[in-house]
């Protein structure tokens, strides 16, 4: 009996692991690690020592940077206290 318990469980078990592949290639896509902000971080300063862009232009992007580098800090710290 288990191993026909098993058999019927296999499509759910297989869709459920594809959902979870989806679910974390989506939240890699939405909440970028922060090696990846502190490299726009880099870029964006470059960029300013340049003569690329203004320090307006800087200070905007500078703080659009920290606030999405915040919010992936406190979003991974709830996903830490989920699990």
């Amino acid at each position: 009996m288990l191993i026909i318990d098993d058999l019927l469980l296999l499509p759910a078990q297989m869709l459920w692991k594809i959902f979870e592949g989806v679910k974390d290639e989506v939240d890699k896509e939405l909440y970028p690690d922060e090696e990846q902000c502190k490299e726009k971080l880099l870029t964006l300063q470059m960029a300013l020592e340049t003569g690329q862009i203004t320090e307006v232009d800087y200070e905007a992007e500078e703080e659009k940077i920290m606030e999405r580098l915040r919010f992936l800090r406190e979003y991974r710290k709830e996903e830490a206290g989920d699990a």
